[in-house]
């Protein structure tokens, strides 16, 4: 839903949600070209599949994995990701807003309420004191709970409880950032901590086997921290984001302790409970590069949205005047920001005030779109 949502804010391709998409036949393994059904519906019917696949405490099932596919030991009848039920949460947020976009209320307000019941289960039942767990395994033991002697703290639980305003909804958010502190390092934020050590765990699975500091273990993995970034940037904390930012791109990295060239980015970087600390073991290896575009793009502050372009600056404080160039549906945009004391934005183009964005049908075809913004 959100991948489908991003692709039709860029590009205004909505024909493509009426596309015919057979069915994928489970037992044959094959799309079945008997059945099927919309691009959209697609995109519907797999957000009603995490609301109904649920276990302890209606959270989502998890099933042979979720992100971290090595925790491989918590599936089962009845265990449940917490994680994936924030991405449950995300998933509706942005199904909703399709559906309002097209009209389509009755799923818009199934979707919300989804989003919303999800977002209660996990505060209920996921909170552990001063972060969220990770997970539930099927024998009803939390993974990821101040109780843990290993795996205490998750990175990617807690950050999507971010964004996706879960924590906000319970008046957790202090909490949580607090407790992600302990994950820093300065190459970044590892996934958990402390890292697995006694192998051939059932509890956790194959996680557990793996070296501490490697891999899902305990590494510094690209992907979580693009997430962490986002968590920041829409929190609003472009200073401490920008840094981050800089921080864990590879060119800013030390090329003697990563063994890597300064264009290519790894899909981890070896954490601080293995020998080789900081070391990079691939190039060029990463599902990182959407997330870290959506990173610089809501802290510039030119975001599309399904009709408009959304104008809200996040950028550092340090910066006094920038601007961003963007091709969008064949429009040639100029964006520039000016940072002034007066409080609030100031959007103009063409002697015209905008509030927050503007609209698609003001913006020419044919020739350049000067837009000025003033902010505090």
């Amino acid at each position: 839903a959100d991948t489908l949502s991003t692709y039709l804010k860029e590009t205004g391709d909505f024909d493509l949600l009426d596309e015919p998409v057979p069915y994928f036949n489970m037992e044959t393994q094959e799309p079945d070209p008997a059945t099927g059904g919309s691009v959209y519906e697609h995109a519907l019917r797999s957000v009603r599949s995490l609301v109904s696949s649920t276990g302890f405490h209606g959270l989502c099932r998890i099933g042979y994995g979720d992100w971290n596919d090595a925790l491989s030991g918590i599936g089962g009848e009845k265990g449940v990701s917490v994680w994936l039920s924030c991405a449950c949460v995300f998933a509706a947020q942005r199904m909703a807003e399709l559906a309002e976009h097209l009209g389509r209320n009755d799923d818009a307000r199934e979707m919300r309420q989804a989003a919303e019941t999800m977002t209660q289960r996990i505060n209920e039942h996921a909170w552990d004191g001063e972060w969220y767990i990770y997970a539930i395994n099927g024998q009803g033991k939390p993974i990821g709970s101040r109780n843990s002697p290993e795996g205490r703290i998750h990175l990617n639980v807690n950050t999507w409880a971010l964004f996706t305003g879960i924590a906000r909804a319970a008046g957790r958010e202090d909490s949580v950032w607090r407790s992600l502190e302990q994950l820093a390092t300065p190459f970044g934020h590892v996934l958990l901590t402390p890292a697995y050590t006694a192998a051939s765990r059932a509890d956790v699975g194959r996680i557990a086997d793996q070296k501490p500091g490697m891999f899902e273990n305990g590494s510094i993995y690209t992907h979580g921290e693009s997430f962490y970034l986002y968590a920041l940037v829409a929190a609003g904390y472009g200073d401490r984001c920008y840094r981050e930012l800089i921080r864990a791109l590879p060119s800013a990295l030390p090329q003697d302790v990563i063994t890597g060239p300064r264009h290519q980015l790894s899909n981890f970087t070896v954490g601080p409970d293995h020998p080789n600390f900081g070391s990079q073991l691939f190039s060029n290896f990463t599902g990182s590069v959407p997330w870290y575009r959506r990173v610089i793009q809501h802290m510039l502050g030119v975001v599309p949205a399904f009709d408009a372009l959304c104008i809200g600056p996040r950028p550092p404080r340090d910066w006094k005047e920038y601007e961003v160039r963007k091709m969008w549906r064949g429009r040639d945009v100029r964006v520039k920001f000016t940072r002034q004391g007066g409080p609030g934005c100031r959007i103009t183009m063409n002697g015209r005030t905008y509030e927050g964005q503007i609209p698609l049908a003001d913006l020419s075809d044919r020739e350049v779109n000067n837009i000025n913004v003033s902010f505090s």
